[in-house]
């Protein structure tokens, strides 16, 4: 009988990652001890393009108060640094009253990892569902970020998902340009050079 009960809860928890469902405290990109709150491995989400990401949190556990961290990873596989990253709550199951709260508000402030070590991030909440995370560096191609975000879930204690995803407003530098127009320019004058 214990080898049944111990094979639906594996499956139960191989389910949950098919469609990536998180529970108190959320661990995303990484596998997390959610009574410890200490994260055990990782594996981070990939991002090849900008799209959006969703998963599902089942906020049912009352020994958290429906408040808790989302411990997030992500590697950048895109073809562009990200400038931020965004992330928004949305109805799963009514009713929703699922929110971000920094410090301010009675949370937690978000934090902000860049391959491993602590980088200041300036953040803004709106409406309390959505959360917006500036970068005060890039996270360039091939790096991976941490993000720890808290929400608050007091009001419903239900099912509620995440959204998210980077954008770019990456504009090269302007030595990099001119660097770039001055090799150009010197090939180009190579050649007629040549065909002289």
């Amino acid at each position: 009988m214990r080898k049944i009960v111990m094979a639906i809860a594996a499956l139960g928890v191989v389910l949950a990652c098919a469609v990536g469902v998180f529970a108190d405290d959320a661990y995303i990109g990484c596998t997390g001890d959610p009574v410890a709150r200490i994260v055990i491995s990782v594996d981070p989400v990939h991002y090849g393009d900008l799209a959006a990401k969703q998963y599902i949190h089942d906020d049912h556990d009352v020994s958290y108060g429906y408040k808790g961290w989302a411990t997030v990873y992500v590697v950048n596989d895109t073809d562009t640094p990200w400038s931020d990253f965004h992330f928004s709550l949305f109805q799963v199951v009514a009713p929703f009253g699922a929110t971000f709260k920094d410090a301010s508000m009675g949370g937690q402030n978000p934090v902000y990892q860049l391959n491993g070590v602590t980088k200041s991030v300036t953040w803004t909440i709106t409406d309390g569902p959505s959360l917006d995370l500036v970068f005060n560096s890039f996270v360039q191609i091939g790096d991976m970020a941490m993000f720890k975000i808290y929400t608050d879930n007091m009001p419903n204690g239900t099912k509620f998902g995440l959204s998210m995803y980077p954008t770019s407003n990456y504009v090269p530098e302007p030595s990099s340009v001119l660097a770039l127009s001055t090799t150009l320019t010197g090939f180009v004058g190579m050649v007629v050079r040549r065909k002289r």
